[in-house]
């Protein structure tokens, strides 16, 4: 049985659709929100008019893409286009470290132009919809800026993820400390990072390992190549869902269905092992292994099809 089926069961408990949110949905959506179209609702900003116009073609029903640069506030706001379209911002990107790392030459500005921005919070609230049960943030360096004017539907969000830099790469950008920490304030934690990625000063160098453990004596050792950590790939739970609180999920006038909706929510951004966790904490160990028996890695295909996206966004920004 199939990631998909294990999902649905997870979801189907939740008694209701899942709200999720993309904002620099350039590509598509996540592939594992793929099939599913009964069980969740998917709204995907991308300001790229001719993306999104090419997005929309094929989008299943269950799908909007919204042609909206989103911000902290509504009002004016400035986008860089880049030469690649994938590293567009609506901040400017660094000169000197253009000229400094061959991969980010992709990033050299073609044109400034302004567009209305509006705050996620507004968009929602226009629209009538609930709060995201995921949100997911790639916008090259204005991730915190819409954070910001999500704030107010944040306490209803389940799980984040989240592009963050820890070199910034472009003028006035947030770094990694800085989304970090407006995360924690309003009630998340880091579970992991999905991606980490350094840039080199020039092709050719002696790459450093980076050692990742486990529990059990288990080491896995990678060879991430040399150069500078500039960005990465997080994801953030409510701290009440580590599988050490979520045993307390219940209270305060929630229910089980809620429960569920916010293990479905960390199983979608493909935390399979939090979300196996999250249900021994809820229900007991046994509940738990019957979950972890439907919810497995997806088929090879669609695990490839997202190999392949990581690999082309990378190339994007490598050149």
């Amino acid at each position: 049985m199939g990631n998909g089926e294990g999902l649905r069961q997870v979801l189907r408990q939740a008694g209701r659709k899942l709200t999720l949110v993309d904002v620099g949905a350039r590509w598509g959506v996540n592939p594992n929100w793929a099939g599913l179209e009964d069980q969740t609702r998917i709204i995907c900003f991308e300001p790229d008019p001719t993306e999104c116009e090419r997005l929309r073609a094929n989008a299943p029903p269950n799908i909007i893409y919204a042609q909206t640069a989103l911000a902290e506030a509504n009002g004016p706001m400035p986008l860089w286009i880049t030469v690649d379209p994938a590293c567009t911002s609506r901040y400017r990107p660094h000169d000197t470290l253009v000229a400094t790392y061959p991969a980010l030459t992709v990033m050299r500005p073609k044109e400034c132009i302004e567009l209305e921005a509006r705050s996620l919070d507004d968009v929602l609230a226009s629209e009538g919809l609930p709060a995201p049960d995921v949100i997911k943030l790639d916008t090259q360096g204005s991730e915190l800026d819409i954070l910001r004017g999500a704030a107010g539907n944040l306490a209803g969000c389940s799980a984040i993820d989240v592009e963050v830099e820890f070199s910034a790469l472009y003028e006035g950008a947030h770094v990694f400390a800085d989304v970090d920490a407006f995360l924690r304030g309003h009630g998340f934690s880091l579970w992991k990072f999905v991606d980490i990625v350094h840039h080199e000063t020039r092709i050719a160098g002696i790459g450093n390992p980076v050692m990742v453990y486990g529990d059990g004596g288990r080491c896995v050792s990678a060879d991430v190549g040399p150069g500078r950590l500039f960005w990465g790939q997080a994801h953030y739970v409510r701290t009440e869902m580590l599988p050490e609180n979520f045993g307390d999920f219940c209270i305060n006038g929630r229910s089980k269905a809620d429960a569920y909706a916010a293990i479905g929510a960390v199983a979608l951004l493909g935390d399979l092992d939090l979300a196996i966790a999250m249900t021994a904490a809820l229900d007991g160990v046994p509940a738990a292994e019957a979950l972890s028996r439907v919810l497995t890695p997806r088929e090879p295909r669609t695990l490839l099809h997202r190999i392949a996206r990581k690999a082309r966004r990378l190339l994007s920004r490598q050149g």
